[in-house]
């Protein structure tokens, strides 16, 4: 995502810094989540609201991200998937997404479903695809 050009500043960073001192450790952190995240599988979660109103419309009455780009690695990503009931097609491949059944607020009727999408990168997408294997039961 960052690439090797932040690493080597990050590296440049806390070269300027006593190897003892805060700087330098924090320099050292900002390379070690740089690295994470570029072996880390990129997410977003998005919502819809559907109400009586809207649903007439075909419209939602409101849609949204939960949370854009998100780094996440294969166990917490099996483990997210947990929260999803069915994928968006019968058969899984790289352009599948999960969703929830809907959250109903019995109050006012709204039913809220969430979505979880890959995002990247594309050399992660294979994994993408073994764990929603994994979770649905398909080969």
């Amino acid at each position: 995502m960052y690439g090797d050009h932040a690493l080597v500043f990050c590296s440049y960073m806390a070269d300027k810094f006593a190897h003892d001192g805060l700087g330098y450790r924090y320099w050292l952190a900002v390379a070690h989540i740089i690295e994470r995240t570029n072996e880390m599988l990129m997410l977003s979660k998005t919502y819809q609201v559907a109400t009586y109103e809207s649903a007439e419309d075909g419209d939602y009455a409101e849609d949204g991200f939960e949370f854009e780009n998100e780094p996440f690695s294969f166990r917490e990503l099996v483990q997210a998937l947990d929260d999803y009931a069915e994928p968006s097609d019968s058969r899984i491949g790289p352009r599948t997404w999960v969703s929830t059944y809907p959250e109903i607020d019995y109050r006012t009727g709204a039913e809220t479903t969430y979505n979880l999408h890959f995002v990247g990168p594309e050399s992660k997408r294979k994994y993408w695809v073994k764990a929603l294997n994994l979770k649905f039961n398909r080969k």
